[in-house]
């Protein structure tokens, strides 16, 4: 049964959910429903996840989550929601049914090197390169059992943890230590980020890649115009704006050219010498009879 806790400001919803991720074992194993082992927290701190929701944490998590949040232990608790793993019966008054933790091995003779299993480790334990061999670090490896799935050839195998895997103080579960448990929390949020990251240089990249095809879309474009007034024996010239006019042509002047100067037929008189009266005309043979 949920049960929902009053939560006043998103500062509140921070602080439980990191309390409650303490009491968790970090095994990042997804069989709780949420991706991740914070995920969980952040529903329990929330309301929305039961407490008995963590099958590698048993009846510890229950015990110590009930404490802290006040919240009764389930005594039938409901099964798990995520399709990963099959159904518990866990409650502090219930032993675990788990089977002991194991870790996953690599037979690196029928391995492929696809790399599918790097990318599903939430605790990023196994390391390898493309088409070469992969190989699990024990020490870091919290038996999630995630990478099973994703192998295309089978080649994994879950085995017992090799001596001393859990040496040093214990923890709250006895198959960790409690410098695992945060080893655990730390590769996580480092592969968290890491992922992160890398999914935002792949927008940006396919961003980039959307950009440049546009721009080469525009220049063939623009070649293909170029092209064709070039053989239509045009300049390429931009187009001109609806409001610009083309200029008039030239109109040709009416004005007569001047001709030159030529010597002028009126007599002129200079003005230093008088005017003299003209003469009277001599009379002709009919009027002197």
């Amino acid at each position: 049964m949920k049960t929902t806790q009053t939560i006043h400001t998103a500062a509140d919803l921070t602080g439980l959910a990191a309390r409650i991720d303490r009491f968790l074992p970090q095994t990042q194993c997804a069989e709780c429903g949420e991706p991740s082992c914070r995920a969980y927290a952040e529903a329990v701190a929330a309301g929305d996840a039961d407490i008995d929701r963590c099958p590698p944490g048993g009846a510890a998590t229950v015990a110590a989550l009930s404490r802290l949040l006040g919240r009764p232990a389930v005594d039938s608790p409901s099964p798990p929601t995520s399709p990963k793993s099959p159904a518990t019966t866990e409650s502090p008054e219930t032993p675990s049914p788990r089977p002991p933790l194991q870790l996953a091995f690599i037979r690196e003779e029928a391995c492929i090197g696809c790399k599918l299993c790097i990318a599903a480790c939430p605790v990023d334990c196994i390391i390898g390169a493309g088409k070469l061999m992969h190989t699990v670090i024990a020490a870091a490896c919290s038996g999630c059992r995630l990478c099973l799935a994703v192998c295309p050839t089978d080649c994994i195998d879950m085995v017992a943890p090799p001596p001393g895997y859990a040496a040093g103080a214990p923890s709250l579960w006895r198959e960790f230590s409690h410098a695992q448990v945060g080893e655990f929390r730390r590769r996580a949020e480092m592969k968290r980020e890491r992922d992160a990251a890398q999914q935002t240089r792949r927008e940006q990249q396919a961003m980039q890649r959307r950009r440049d095809a546009m721009r080469a879309e525009i220049r063939d474009a623009v070649a293909r115009v170029r092209r064709r007034q070039a053989q239509a024996g045009r300049r390429f010239v931009s187009a001109p704006m609806p409001h610009d006019s083309p200029a008039s042509p030239a109109q040709p002047s009416t004005t007569p050219p001047s001709s030159p100067s030529q010597p002028s037929t009126t007599p002129s008189l200079s003005p230093s010498s008088p005017s003299q009266p003209s003469s009277p005309p001599s009379p002709t043979p009919s009027q002197s009879q």
